[in-house]
């Protein structure tokens, strides 16, 4: 084999393994960001027990467990009338095992081109990253 050939193999080589490699590590932002689009879609689907699953079991915030959060974002998601969602995850900040993201909802029909944002609070637990907090921009969004 001639040594153009070797090294192009080796090159080749190395590419694919970059690019496994690559495909396989996965970032904390990347769980993170995973994390709340699935988020999104059990409301959208209405699959209150993985949306439970995604929040800390020790979740308390404004008086509410996860059950009661998850209420809420059922009931809201009702109310909206909307039929789908689009959640984009903008800037996360990652400190040891908390976390906070940037989020903008995009709810579809009858609410297309609105944009809600926020900040969602995780934190790592030995499954992953789980929500601990939600903070909407806009006040009458919060949790009751």
């Amino acid at each position: 084999m001639s040594r153009t050939r070797l090294a192009l193999l080796v090159l080749l080589g190395a590419a694919a393994l970059g690019f496994a490699i690559e495909r396989w590590i996965v970032t904390d932002a990347e769980a993170i960001e995973r994390v709340l689009e699935d988020a999104a879609q059990d409301v959208v689907r209405g699959d209150d027990g993985a949306l439970t699953a995604r929040i800390v079991e020790d979740y308390a915030e404004r008086g509410k467990d996860r059950a009661g959060l998850v209420a809420w974002a059922r009931d809201l998601w009702r109310r909206s009338g909307a039929r789908t969602m689009e959640l984009d995850v903008g800037d996360t900040k990652v400190d040891g095992d908390r976390a906070a993201a940037r989020v903008v909802v995009r709810p579809g029909m009858p609410w297309a081109g609105a944009r809600l944002g926020g900040r969602i609070d995780l934190r790592r637990t030995n499954d992953g990253w789980r929500i601990e907090g939600v903070a909407p921009d806009d006040a009458a969004y919060l949790p009751r």
